[in-house]
């Protein structure tokens, strides 16, 4: 492929509600000289953001002859592995055996490239996964949208491994958290808080500069995105430190609880109860934020895709 000519990207994901795959095309698409296109067999990359397109983005029946294949991986699901849950070792096994035809692999965090380590002795590179488009700008404005919500639970909240039931839930009840209080988002409504459903990007932004905290006190996770784009619109995350990818990401150790409701209940009042406390640590959010909005979006996740694949390109001996 000539160094002028455009990179035509096939790209692939999930396409529930809460899927990344959206943005990342949308970033794809504002990267200079690169084109989207729909037809594989016109790919010169295909990317595949997600365990479930993996095998269509390796079909050698759909694709040109030398494209280049690029497997992104959200998380093994550890969690699940037997005797703990039901993702069996033959479903592990074909995961990693179609990781080991991608040209490419990637992760979305430096928790789940250790992973692809520990399983598969292979290296990935870590792209990230995009954040949405959240600004802090109505906060610092003095609006607030919801003004009727203090919290938010974000995402598939009746996941066991998210811990919303066991930890969540009843630290909130504990802190004096009235339902009503409590927005919830996703359309995995856990039976308490305000149910609102899958919002749009829009109100949930707004949410997001309405209420004091995020609530995530999830263990194994790829990459939980509600607490980040909480922090970039001045929502303080409540999280446990036992989350895989608290070390990934600039949040402070003492933002960390033990992994109990006990322990998160006590936070939320002690944040509650002290708001010089908690307008210190909100400004905190408010500046790591800045950093969050350009590392995770959606342009700077799409621009190391293209170098990962221009780098490939380079070091083929056929180029």
């Amino acid at each position: 492929m000539e160094s002028s000519s455009p990179i035509a990207v096939y790209a692939l994901g999930g396409e529930s509600p809460l899927s990344q795959i959206a943005r990342i095309r949308e970033g794809l698409a504002a990267q200079p000289g690169v084109v989207l296109t729909d037809h594989p067999a016109k790919a010169d990359l295909i990317y595949a953001n997600d365990a479930g397109t993996h095998e269509a983005a390796l079909c050698a029946g759909l694709r040109r002859p030398r494209a280049t294949v690029m497997l992104n991986v959200l998380d093994i699901p550890e969690q699940l592995i037997p005797p703990a849950g039901d993702y069996t070792l033959d479903k592990l096994h074909t995961m990693l055996k179609r990781l080991e035809q991608a040209d490419i692999v990637t992760a979305i965090s430096p928790f789940v490239q250790s992973q692809l380590l520990r399983y598969t002795n292979s290296r990935s590179h870590v792209i990230w996964n995009p954040i949405k488009d959240v600004s802090p700008a109505k906060r610092l404005n003095g609006d607030r949208p919801y003004p009727q919500f203090r919290a938010l639970m974000a995402g598939r909240c009746r996941d066991r491994n998210k811990r919303f039931d066991s930890i969540g839930i009843p630290a909130l009840i504990m802190a004096g958290f009235e339902e009503r209080e409590v927005a919830v988002v996703g359309g995995e409504y856990p039976g308490w808080g305000t149910d609102l459903g899958i919002v749009s990007d829009a109100t949930l932004n707004d949410l997001y500069n309405s209420v004091d905290f995020v609530i995530q006190p999830t263990a194994l996770a790829g990459l939980e995105l509600a607490p980040l784009e909480g922090m970039i619109c001045g929502a303080l995350p409540i999280i446990c430190y036992d989350m895989s990818t608290f070390g990934d990401l600039p949040y402070p150790r003492h933002w960390g609880c033990y992994p109990s409701a006990t322990s998160v209940a006590f936070r939320l009042r002690m944040l509650s109860d002290n708001p010089v406390i908690m307008e210190h640590d909100r400004q905190y959010a408010i500046e790591a934020g800045r950093g969050l909005s350009e590392t995770l979006s959606k342009n700077a996740v799409a621009a190391r895709i293209i170098e990962l694949y221009r780098k490939m390109v380079q070091s083929s001996p056929s180029s």
